[in-house]
């Protein structure tokens, strides 16, 4: 796939602009050219050229999608992050939640991102009422759907403290929020209604293959993967999101 420019501005940079016309073309293009079904799932994903190319450059700060504001810097473990991408996670056609991934610098590989040496947050909000224990099943899926049985095996009492938090949350209603941070040496945080839940899961295992949930080879939602890496597909043309100035 060819690989072109990408169409995040600086916001700190008042002389920043969006400068690469020929991306814009091939935008358009996508939205004349290809199915009614195809535009709906692009518009999906998190990060995409004709949201950035449209948004103030003040607007920044923060980055919204599906009434869901992400500040675009946030502190875990005293460390500061980056919002690397933001995506909406569909199930059935539905949505279900929408995912932000906080990194300390930009990450665009999947192998990068879930190594448990590695501090980063993923914020998850419902767009509909999920049943907590649903949930904790769907997560446990997304682990097992990457990892041998042997290796499922290993890390399964990690996998079962995670279920049982999500089952005594009893409801994730819309509009609630669960935050999982990954603090190198403190292990795998989980914040839900505004509480931190249990103790940290220390296992670095179990840290990696929970992030494969979202990056290992077997994706929950291949869009959601590629939005929070940052890159956005439209037919053979690859974008990938980076500061055009400063």
């Amino acid at each position: 796939a060819e690989v072109t420019y990408a169409y995040r501005v600086n916001p700190k940079d008042e002389n920043c602009h969006l400068r690469d016309t020929h991306t814009i073309q091939h935008v358009r293009a996508f939205f004349t050219e290809t199915s009614f079904m195809q535009r709906k799932q692009f518009l999906a994903w998190g990060f995409t050229a004709v949201a950035t190319a449209l948004t103030p450059v003040a607007a920044w700060a923060q980055s919204k999608i599906a009434e869901v504001t992400y500040p675009n810097e946030v502190t875990v473990g005293g460390q500061k992050l980056l919002l690397n991408g933001y995506g909406m996670r569909f199930r059935f056609g539905f949505r279900g939640y929408t995912a932000a991934l906080y990194t300390p610098s930009k990450m665009t590989k999947n192998e990068d991102v879930i190594k448990p040496t590695v501090a980063k947050r993923i914020h998850l909000v419902a767009q509909r009422d999920l049943k907590g224990d649903e949930l904790g099943k769907l997560f446990s899926r997304g682990m097992e759907d990457n990892m041998t049985k042997e290796d499922f095996s290993k890390i399964v009492n990690g996998v079962i403290r995670m279920g049982n938090i999500f089952a005594e949350g009893k409801q994730f209603n819309k509009g609630e929020s669960i935050i999982i941070d990954n603090i190198p040496g403190t292990g795998l945080l989980t914040t839900f209604r505004g509480k931190q839940q249990g103790e940290p899961i220390k296992e670095p295992e179990f840290s990696e293959n929970f992030f494969k949930i979202w990056f290992g080879k077997k994706p929950a939602d291949e869009a959601l993967r590629v939005a929070l890496l940052g890159w956005a597909k439209l037919g053979q043309y690859q974008y990938q999101l980076i500061e055009l100035c400063g």
